[in-house]
C-alpha cells in the first residue's frame, strides 16, 4: 500500500451556491494550517488550466480536493484531508478516518452533502437579526 506524503499545498473546491458550504469554508480558511490550504468556489476550477483534471468531479457536484502533486480527493476523503491539514482538527481527522468509524463518517457526510441546500436555507434564515434568539 502506497503511503501519501503530506501535500505542500492543497485546494478545496466548494459549492458556492450553498450557504452551508460557504460558511464552513469561511471558518476553515481562518484556521492555522500546516501547509497552504485554499478554498475556492467550484466555478474557479474551470478558469485555471492546472485544475482541468478535477472538472469531471466538479461537474458531478462532488466536494473535491487537489494537492500540489495532482492527487484528487473526493467527498469524505477530501473533507478529512482538509481537517488533517489544520492544526486544530488534525486529531479529529485521525478519529474520523479510523476503521469502524470511517463508514459512519461516510454516511454522515453523505447525508449533509445530499441535504446541503435545505441545511443552507436553515442556517441562512435571517429571522434572528437582533441576535437575541432564545426561543
Amino acid at each position: 500500500m502506497k503511503t501519501r506524503r503530506t501535500p505542500k499545498e492543497f485546494w478545496a473546491f466548494y459549492d458556492e451556491s450553498c450557504s452551508l458550504c460557504q460558511k464552513v469554508a469561511g471558518i476553515l480558511e481562518k484556521e492555522e494550517t500546516y501547509v497552504p490550504l485554499r478554498f475556492l468556489p467550484m466555478a474557479e476550477s474551470s478558469k485555471k488550466p492546472e485544475f482541468h483534471t478535477i472538472a469531471p468531479h466538479v461537474a458531478s457536484g462532488k466536494f473535491v480536493g487537489l494537492d500540489d502533486e495532482g492527487n484528487i480527493y473526493l467527498d469524505t476523503n477530501a473533507r478529512i484531508m482538509v481537517l488533517y491539514l489544520t492544526k486544530r482538527y488534525r486529531a479529529l481527522s485521525y478519529t474520523l478516518s479510523a476503521p469502524g468509524v470511517s463508514h459512519l463518517v461516510n454516511i454522515a457526510f453523505g447525508f449533509i452533502a445530499n441535504n446541503r441546500k435545505g441545511l443552507s436555507r436553515f442556517i441562512s434564515n435571517d429571522s434572528c437579526k437582533s441576535g437575541n434568539c432564545s426561543s
